[in-house]
């Protein structure tokens, strides 16, 4: 494992952190205060069909975040972007999260039955997907940053400042708008807040993008030893042997051939062959006795 950290965190990368919290928080306190009486108000859904739509979102939501977390894996295994693994995506994303916000708020309300439905209803899951593209990777940046603790727990704190300030300033300023159009039953204070609540959360957003950088770099230590390698330091490595070779190498060589000409010469000479006929004949005498 190797630290490639250049310097400690400056103010900088601090503020930006806070912001890219700050800018998501924007858009996403208004779903949490506001997107109920939006739909039931301003765009009249049956209670009980907005609840069936909420826990289908629910789980959109909660499958979504494994999802996009593979995904950033994955691709950045097979690019290796420059710019970091974590940071193309808050590129990508703040854009999406600013139009499909803006969508979600203002595009329903031109239509009437199934279509309404069915447009809040993919405009809802199209923008929750956006603001996990952008709020995972975020989230993750903090360990690119810095490998210090002190300075991730600065980074975090920053973080909690954004978020909290981000929660503020909507939940305040977007009801005294929809007040201002004629009340909750008037779509058009909710389209018009939610365009200025989306676009300073994508100056927010991009300023976070532009204020953070990767600077924690991990790779293999060039004088690591693996493991398995370690443990056969100091040996000297034998070659391995194939299977026909070790079983030649066990097959006891054959004996010295035998030279068995002196012993025909023995049997074939005239000598040899007088004393085997004076033996026959002994034989038979002793027989006849």
């Amino acid at each position: 494992m190797q630290d490639k950290t250049k310097n400690n965190l400056k103010f900088k990368h601090k503020f930006g952190y806070a912001l890219g919290d700050a800018g998501g928080c924007l858009t996403f306190a208004i779903m949490g205060s506001t997107f109920m009486k939006y739909c039931t108000d301003a765009l009249g859904v049956d209670e009980i069909l907005l609840g069936t739509l909420l826990i289908i979102w629910n789980i959109w939501d909660f499958v979504n975040d494994p999802l996009m977390g593979a995904l950033m894996d994955k691709i950045f295994a097979k690019n290796k972007n420059p710019r970091g693994k974590f940071r193309p995506w808050l590129l990508r994303s703040a854009p999406l999260i600013c139009i499909t916000f803006i969508a979600l708020w203002s595009v329903p309300q031109f239509f009437e039955g199934v279509a309404l439905i069915a447009a809040l209803f993919c405009l809802k899951l199209l923008y929750e997907g956006s603001y996990t593209m952008f709020n995972i990777p975020m989230g993750s940046l903090l360990s690119a940053m810095s490998s210090n603790d002190a300075e991730r727990a600065s980074l975090s704190s920053a973080r909690g400042i954004g978020s909290g300030i981000g929660n503020m300033i909507p939940v305040m300023v977007m009801p005294l708008i929809v007040n201002a159009f004629g009340g909750s039953t008037n779509p058009t204070g909710y389209a018009l807040g939610s365009i200025i609540c989306a676009v300073i959360g994508l100056v927010l957003c991009l300023l976070h993008y532009f204020f953070t950088e990767e600077r924690v770099v991990v790779e293999n230590h060039p004088h690591a030893i693996p493991f398995r390698k370690s443990k056969m330091k100091g040996r000297k490595e034998q070659p391995q042997q194939t299977k026909s070779q070790s079983t030649q190498n066990s097959v006891i060589p054959p004996p010295p051939p035998i030279d068995l000409r002196d012993d025909i010469d023995m049997f074939t000479s005239k000598e040899f062959s007088g004393k085997r006929l004076n033996q026959l004949n002994n034989n038979e005498m002793e027989l006849e006795l």
